[in-house]
């Protein structure tokens, strides 16, 4: 659940009661550090940023919570290896696209990169063949302007596509 919607950590926290305990929930998009305390509050297991920021990162190793930061640059994937992570969101991962991330996956073999930002159904698999070890889709499944229009019904449908994209083999 990204932290642009607003009550992000109360449906966080809805959603924690509603599912089965084995169900791995995560907060995104967070930025600050309450936003980083209110997702751990509600329950966010893991937290995903659209920048690298030191302060949030070190805080989630104290907490000895999975925080996976944005990165674009070489100089902020050094930043990110020197604090010790090697999963990283590429972000944003459009325009510059799978040719960008297999040009960033040279020099940095060590890093599991995981595309955000203009991933889709359509570029899942050019995202997988360059060595993404992840794919991040938030607005190609849930786009707010359809589910305005169209109804929360759409998001099963985009849901399946994006799902039989990201499968091996697809």
């Amino acid at each position: 659940m990204p932290f642009t919607v607003p009550r992000a950590a109360y449906a966080i926290a809805a959603l924690r009661e509603r599912v089965e305990p084995d169900v791995v929930i995560g907060a995104g998009t967070i930025r600050t550090r309450n936003e980083f305390q209110d997702a751990l509050r509600a329950g966010a297991e893991f937290l995903v940023a659209p920048g690298l920021n030191p302060e949030l990162v070190k805080a989630a190793q104290s907490a000895g919570v999975l925080m996976v930061p944005g990165v674009y640059t070489a100089s902020e994937i050094e930043l990110a290896l020197s604090l010790g992570l090697k999963l990283l969101k590429l972000f944003p991962a459009v325009p510059a696209g799978p040719e960008y991330l297999a040009a960033l996956r040279q020099p940095f073999p060590e890093v599991r990169f995981m595309p955000t930002g203009g991933v889709g159904p359509e570029t899942a698999a050019a995202f997988f063949a360059a060595g993404a070890a992840v794919l991040g889709m938030g607005s190609s499944i849930f786009p707010q302007r359809r589910i305005e229009v169209d109804g929360p019904q759409v998001v099963a449908g985009l849901t399946e596509a994006a799902v039989h994209a990201a499968a091996p083999g697809a």
